[in-house]
């Protein structure tokens, strides 16, 4: 007995010691981010083909869900590629720690030294975003010449006082690639009636002149209002412009969210725009109204028209950033609804056979967060997709440019909401939306260009 008694003493201790050792290691595993760790002097790379990438948010391979316990970077790489699906990975030498993504910007692990690397794109593709940092709001046209597209995109956080510049100018020759051309208002340059909240522009050629539509904050009514600016070179989408003087539209509670839209049919130009009353606890409401043919002001006796408003609850009193097209037998308004600062915030569709209405919803969003992967907590990339502007490509094909927050970043800023495409497909039941409904994370072959 007394010989049992001991075996069980010494098997007891042995069993205490490894218990504390593990106990020591999850505490290691678990020293937060912001610990100082040694990591090796030498600059991060990727094998090649693979090229350095920025991170995006916390999350498990998207592969496999796994982590793979892998010595060195290399074979981490040649992982990957075996791997058929795989379009980047990140790998944690203190760790020795390999996870693979489907995704092309791969999503962060839990790990301070963590390298991030991703294959190169096919010919012909392109990955979300296509414009990175803060771009909401996006206003883009496919320039009449053929020569490319131009967008036009919110400064939520400029200020006049400040002597900041206001809605960025960005070409792109296929959709896909994007630089900065500019501003509508330099430093400067700004209205003499705006001092802040420099929102939602659009772009637009109007009686043979590059016309911008703006929403901003006027400085002795403190309200939302609609302003116009025109390019002083006609013919040149990059200024510069020169506004009215004046606002175009305002209102007691305020509007916002500006879009023009010229009917081919009867050679008419109407603008819409949305009014503020979700502010006042109430349902907001899309109107429209002729313009005369330059644009900068309403036709005499024309009269605004309720065309949308907000009668759904996950609308949370919200309609606005309408955007029409011609598809086939009808007219489509693309709005969003849901609150732009939050996650469920969404792109959604209504039609109509007649451009001023009635317009009926469709059941199902055009665009909105992976609500399956988000109230699992699993990473989504992107969320509160919205205000999005449709274009068509060299082929006809018909694009959803819009902004959404990557996943965990909504409000924040840096990156703020950045710049997304999609392709808009037509379904059966005659409504349209991007593929699955949800914003693309992996590699997808872009637009038809000329």
């Amino acid at each position: 007995m007394a010989c049992r008694g001991a075996a069980r003493g010494k098997y007891l201790a042995c069993a205490f010691l490894l218990y504390f050792l593990f106990s020591l290691y999850d505490l290691w595993s678990l020293v937060p981010d912001s610990v100082s760790v040694t990591t090796p002097n030498t600059p991060p790379s990727c094998p090649p083909p693979y090229t350095l990438a920025v991170g995006d948010v916390s999350g498990p391979g998207s592969v496999d869900t796994k982590t793979h316990w892998i010595r060195n970077i290399t074979s981490c790489s040649s992982l990957c590629t075996s791997t058929f699906s795989c379009r980047s990975f990140e790998f944690s030498h203190l760790h020795s720690s390999c996870c693979l993504n489907l995704e092309y910007f791969p999503t962060s692990g839990p790990w301070a030294d963590a390298v991030f690397c991703q294959a190169p794109l096919a010919p012909g593709e392109y990955v979300n975003p296509v414009l990175r940092n803060n771009h909401p709001d996006p206003g883009v046209l496919a320039l009449p010449s053929g020569g490319g597209y131009v967008a036009v995109t919110t400064s939520n956080y400029a200020l006049r006082i400040k002597g900041h510049s206001a809605f960025p100018i960005s070409f792109s020759p296929d959709l896909v690639n994007w630089e900065r051309r500019g501003w509508v208002f330099p430093r400067g340059s700004w209205p003499s009636w705006a001092y802040v909240d420099m929102w939602a522009p659009e772009i637009h050629l109007v009686n043979g002149i590059f016309t911008v539509y703006f929403t901003a904050r006027k400085k002795n009514t403190k309200k939302l209002s609609v302003g116009v600016a025109s390019s002083l070179e006609p013919l040149n989408p990059f200024g510069p412009y020169e506004d009215l003087g004046h606002p175009l539209i305002e209102h007691e509670i305020g509007v916002l969210d500006a879009h023009y839209y010229y009917d081919d049919r009867s050679r008419t130009p109407y603008l819409l725009w949305k009014t503020d009353e979700n502010l006042i606890a109430k349902p907001s409401a899309i109107y429209i109204r002729e313009l005369e043919q330059s644009g900068k002001s309403f036709k005499v006796n024309s009269m605004p028209k309720k065309i949308l408003q907000s009668d759904k609850p996950e609308e949370m009193n919200v309609v606005e950033g309408p955007w029409i097209i011609r598809w086939n037998k009808y007219f489509y308004m693309f709005y969003s609804s849901g609150g732009f600062s939050q996650p469920i915030y969404h792109l959604a569709c209504a039609r109509s056979a007649s451009l001023t209405g009635p317009y009926d919803k469709s059941p199902d969003p055009v665009v909105a967060v992976d609500m399956a992967k988000y109230k699992r907590r699993v990473n989504c990339t992107w969320e509160g997709p919205g205000h999005g502007s449709a274009v068509q490509d060299a082929a006809g094909t018909w694009w959803m440019v819009y902004h959404a927050w990557t996943y965990g970043g909504v409000g924040i800023n840096p990156p703020g909401r950045e710049m997304l495409l999609d392709r808009l497909v037509m379904g059966e039941d005659g409504w349209p939306s991007v593929a699955g409904r949800v914003p693309s994370h992996t590699p997808r072959v872009g637009p038809v260009n000329k």
